[in-house]
């Protein structure tokens, strides 16, 4: 459902056209062309769902590294963050990044720089972000030091900021990839 969502959208399409006849045959036959109201439809099951679910990016533990792994990690925050994303992709993208660390490793960095892009708010995005990531990287921990496999948790949040700020130094232009 995934795959025909994204490829119902006016962006799914035009990717679909750049891949080369071999590879578009492979992902057509989950194609039936743009169908905004599948997509409205598949959107509107993600914000009640995720409505229903009330995560706050205010509350620390959603943030926090110690004594998780980076699939327990990553993909919560991950999900919760896409839950205030205004990207139709991502939105789709939001159940997967449940199941798939690698999936929500990847896409982290997008929403962090559409979520830089957001305005007309009731929460402050950029300010959660930074504070959360600073608290959890730059202060002195309670907690005994984080064990060596928590670098790939520092490397990956840490990216992600850094998009964001090249985001912003960019005028509000996403960074290149």
């Amino acid at each position: 459902m995934l795959m025909q969502g994204i490829l119902s959208t006016e962006k799914g399409q035009r990717a679909l056209l750049s891949f080369d006849s071999l590879e578009r045959s492979l992902i057509e036959v989950h194609s039936k062309g743009v169908n905004m109201e599948l997509v409205e439809n598949l959107l509107l099951d993600q914000e009640r769902k995720f409505s229903a679910e009330a995560i706050s990016l205010e509350k620390s533990t959603l943030w926090k590294t110690h004594e998780k792994n980076f699939e327990t990690w990553i993909c919560p925050l991950v999900y919760a963050l896409i839950g205030y994303s205004d990207d139709i992709i991502l939105r789709l993208c939001q159940d997967i990044v449940m199941l798939k660390a690698e999936v929500a490793e990847l896409l982290l960095p997008n929403v962090v720089v559409n979520l830089a892009g957001r305005k007309n708010l009731d929460i402050d995005l950029c300010r959660i972000i930074s504070l959360q990531v600073n608290s959890i990287h730059f202060k002195p921990p309670k907690t005994p030091p984080s064990p060596p496999r928590a670098a790939k948790h520092r490397h990956t949040s840490l990216g992600a900021k850094s998009n964001a700020k090249g985001y912003w130094r960019g005028g509000g232009v996403p960074p290149s990839a």
